[in-house]
């Protein structure tokens, strides 16, 4: 069917105020012409550009040295920067004193491609930029948190699927202005991103906002009652596995229209899903075991600095969270054994040696 004829037009509209009015209901019409109605809505739409202010803009920062690449990681540094520059991620542009120019490197994956040429990422040190980059307040807001997460997925839920989404970042433009802070030096080249780059902090809270834009306007708010997102990773959620499997149809319809690449990590409608390091198995929701055998690794690797004192910590504040059952509400006894003893002389013992650990370990009372 010619998508540019007006009865045709019409007919979509129409369409769409059903689609975007109904939020359990989504339509026999979206089985066969799904792809021809997101085609539609995004002829003529942009998603959101990437654009921020920095701050000492007269003066930007320009790297003096860039970092040393490896003679056996050259090549495949040099195949990893073509393949960018295919993509339209990077362009190679001139020196000029008005841009911003940040170091980056190479980091071997440990493979090689069909060639027997090392596989390597294009990192970069965004560190200097990340301190000087001003974005909106809202976007911070907008930014999910586990809490908000799991709150926004129906008690009601039963099946799910996940979507993910691969370089995400790289599917989102950025303005020219943002552009001219978004190069790089690298072989002793300089190259421009004219893409959402990877180690850009604005890149994570920008990501949240461009999406939800795009879906607003394919399927106004139905797609809250739909999914839950977090960054890349989309939660597709139902009472039923079949409801799952026509929302998730219709979402990576959407997410294909919108340019958006869906990773083959993606997990197909099931009662049982891993998503965001939690396992959801109809209705509910633990800790997955990967990250169960994290967890349990960080805890019997015994500290040897202050930065490894300090993930120990975190680990066992975490466990403070949603995921443990409180004592004090407990229904069973609280067993009080030689080994409770043993912890709490050391507890104590730890207490008083505080004062002299000050010395090796300052910065964490700060």
């Amino acid at each position: 069917m010619e998508i540019g004829c007006d009865s045709c037009q019409l007919y979509r509209l129409s369409d769409a105020t059903r689609l975007t009015s109904s939020r359990t209901s989504l339509g026999p019409w979206l089985g066969a012409d799904c792809k021809a109605y997101v085609s539609y809505r995004l002829e003529d739409y942009t998603l959101p550009q990437l654009d921020f202010s920095v701050a000492y803009e007269d003066v930007p920062y320009q790297c003096k040295h860039d970092y040393g690449v490896p003679k056996n990681l050259r090549r495949g540094l040099e195949k990893t920067i073509q393949q960018a520059i295919d993509a339209g991620q990077l362009v190679e542009i001139p020196y000029s004193d008005d841009i911003t120019i940040s170091p980056a490197f190479g980091k071997a994956k440990g493979r090689v491609d069909d060639e027997n040429v090392p596989v390597v990422r294009l990192l970069c040190d965004l560190r200097v930029l990340n301190q000087r980059v001003h974005l909106p307040s809202g976007l911070a807001e907008m930014c999910p948190s586990l809490d908000s997460f799991l709150g926004a997925l129906p008690s009601g839920s039963r099946a799910y699927s996940v979507l993910d989404l691969s370089d995400a970042y790289h599917s989102v433009q950025c303005s020219a202005h943002a552009s001219q802070h978004l190069c790089i030096k690298v072989l002793g080249r300089i190259f421009q991103f004219r893409v959402s780059p990877q180690g850009l902090a604005a890149s994570a809270l920008f990501f949240t906002p461009h999406l939800s834009a795009g879906l607003n306007h394919l399927f106004g708010d139905a797609w809250h009652h739909w999914l839950v997102s977090w960054i890349d990773d989309l939660l597709i959620h139902g009472s039923s596995i079949s409801q799952v499997r026509s929302r998730d149809r219709i979402v990576r319809a959407g997410l294909t229209g919108m340019r958006k690449v869906i990773s083959p990590k993606s997990l197909p409608p099931s009662e049982e899903v891993d998503c965001v390091g939690i396992h959801f198995d109809r209705g509910f929701y633990r800790l997955s075991d990967s990250s169960v055998a994290k967890l349990k690794s960080v805890l019997q690797t015994p500290p040897t600095s202050a930065r490894g004192l300090k993930q120990t910590i975190g680990v066992l504040l975490y466990s403070a969270c949603a995921f443990s059952w409180p004592v004090d509400s407990s229904p069973d006894r609280f067993p009080w054994t030689r080994e409770c003893d043993a912890a709490l002389e050391k507890l104590s013992e730890g207490l008083l040696n505080t004062p002299l650990k000050q010395l090796s370990y300052g910065d964490l009372l700060r």
